[in-house]
Parts: structure tokens; C-alpha cells; sequence
């Protein structure tokens, strides 16, 4: 559970999870302060950080050599109707050819994107 609770600034937020506490804010240009995350480079956030750890997870489970994930994730809202997550994922180690195969297939089943459908 998440739980947000308003500050003194204008629309500059705290939110809270499991101990932990961050800050959400909108942008100058939309009357905020910019003094923390906005929402959409939340919910990208959310997500390139779920693609790192489930990769991360994946290759410990299996034994394969991963050093590190780089995973970025970008919104695209041209569409009012549509929101697509365009995203990119670099696998550092040294890897074979078939265990980078096999960390890139497990893309299609990281664990937040099952709560996105």
C-alpha cells in the first residue's frame, strides 16, 4: 500500500510505502514546485525498475553471469487514446549469446507488466 499525503507547496506531494518515503511534485511550468518525481516518471519508474529486478532475479535463479541491467523506459502520449511504454535494456556480464536470448525473453512476463494488461 502506498499512501500520498499533501505538503505545503503547491501540488508538492509525500508518498509512503513499507518504511520508505519519497517526494512527487508537477513541473514549474504546471504550477508545482519540480522539487520531485513527477507522475508519469513514477509510473516509468515503476516499471524499468520491475524489468531490473525481475531480470536480476531470473539470472540469479538460473545461474547466469549478469552483472547489471540498464533498463530505460519512456512514455509515449502522442495518443490520447493509447499510452505506450517504449523502453530499451542493456544486460551487462558476460553472457552467451543464448543466455542473453533467455533474460530477453523474459521480458514479456516481468511482473508489474501482468498488473498493466
Amino acid at each position: 500500500m502506498v499512501t500520498s499525503h499533501s505538503v505545503n507547496a503547491p501540488y508538492r506531494t509525500r508518498f509512503s510505502a513499507d518504511g520508505y518515503e519519497a517526494y512527487s511534485d508537477a513541473s514549474e511550468a504546471k504550477g508545482g514546485t519540480g522539487a520531485g518525481f513527477g507522475p508519469h516518471a513514477l509510473l516509468a519508474g515503476s516499471v524499468a525498475c520491475c524489468m531490473n529486478i525481475w531480470l536480476r532475479m531470473y539470472a540469479d535463479k538460473n545461474g547466469i553471469p549478469l552483472r547489471e541491467v540498464v533498463a530505460v523506459v519512456r512514455l509515449n502520449r502522442q495518443s490520447s487514446a493509447v499510452t505506450v511504454f517504449e523502453y530499451s535494456v542493456e544486460l551487462r556480464g558476460e553472457l552467451t549469446p543464448v543466455q542473453r536470448h533467455e533474460l530477453r525473453q523474459q521480458l514479456v512476463n516481468w511482473p508489474v507488466s501482468q498488473s498493466l494488461l
